[in-house]
């Protein structure tokens, strides 16, 4: 395996304080390793990847696995804190080969600067992927046989684009304190060794001040009870459809003015407005397509 990076001023740094130390990532450096003259696992081959993590102030992915042309996502597996921007860690995704969507795993929440241990299983089955936070199993999900390429290991980086090539983007901004990959599930017994050791070497519940930005950006804050949308520009009323459609990515006028709906499930749906009260109050399913699309994101209508 080769550990890239091709910039040298984007590159992580060693941090190191008396009793602390970690790899920071800055929000855009990463490491890409690049595997050679190693063969694929299969579907029958199970890996085990336990990592010690202190995350930074937004939502970043730590690592991904997959093959050099393909997506992580499709290809391998990625662990991400999810795609939305929050003011503490709050959402723990793994997805991959056998196993895709982005779904949280971890219920529960704690504030950035917060020295975390994740240990993640991935094998076959009704609960092949299997998510521990500190000693704990906090989450799992069914995986299919599938093909899982390590070829290509992008750390503090996702490897993936949706319209292209697949490129390093979307950066981590946290320290990284261990990252240990194992070759097979390891045992309850074992992991509760192991978690043991880490807690012990690097501390429980640690907190390390999140590195700072550079660049002018600031932490997010929140808002006391803040509206449900909000436009910055005046001129505009909220109104919410009485409908109960969830996870919707795109609403689109036709021509005619009739309204559709498109969910990230792939599922179509006309809206229609009954009472004539200037709002769509009836869903009717037009297509469903959550057996076709993945993940949709864009929609188009024409007569």
């Amino acid at each position: 395996m080769i550990l890239v990076k091709m910039s040298r001023t984007d590159r992580p740094i060693y941090f190191a304080t008396e009793d602390y130390q970690a790899v920071r990532f800055r929000r855009r450096p990463s490491l890409d390793a690049v595997g050679r003259n190693r063969r694929d696992r299969t579907s029958d081959d199970r890996v085990r990847r336990h990592g010690i993590l202190e995350f930074g102030r937004v939502r970043r992915p730590i690592p991904a696995l997959s093959a050099n042309d393909q997506n992580d996502y499709v290809s391998g597996f990625n662990l991400d804190q999810g795609p939305g921007l929050t003011t503490a860690w709050e959402v723990l995704n793994v997805e991959g080969a056998g196993f895709g969507g982005a779904r949280d795993l971890w219920p529960d929440s704690v504030p950035f600067g917060t020295q975390t241990r994740i240990a993640v299983d991935v094998g076959v089955g009704e609960t092949g992927v299997v998510v521990r936070v500190n000693g704990a199993t906090t989450g799992t999900r069914p995986r299919e046989a599938s093909r899982l390429h390590l070829d290509r290991w992008a750390v503090g980086s996702r490897w993936y684009n949706n319209i292209g090539t697949p490129r390093l983007q979307g950066f981590f901004h946290g320290d990284i304190t261990a990252l240990l990959v194992y070759d097979r599930v390891l045992s309850e017994a074992e992991h509760a060794r192991l978690d043991r050791y880490l807690a012990d070497r690097f501390g429980e519940n640690r907190k390390v001040a999140p590195p700072q930005a550079t660049d002018g950006r600031v932490p997010l804050v929140t808002i006391a009870d803040p509206p449900r949308i909000q436009v910055f520009e005046p001129g505009f009323t909220i109104r919410q459809l009485p409908v109960g459609l969830t996870n919707i990515n795109n609403l689109v006028y036709r021509d005619d003015g009739r309204l559709m709906a498109l969910g990230y499930d792939g599922r179509l749906w006309w809206l229609d407005d009954t009472d004539a009260d200037g709002l769509e109050d009836r869903a009717t399913l037009y297509f469903d397509g959550r057996d076709t699309f993945r993940g949709p994101i864009g929609l188009a209508l024409a007569l």
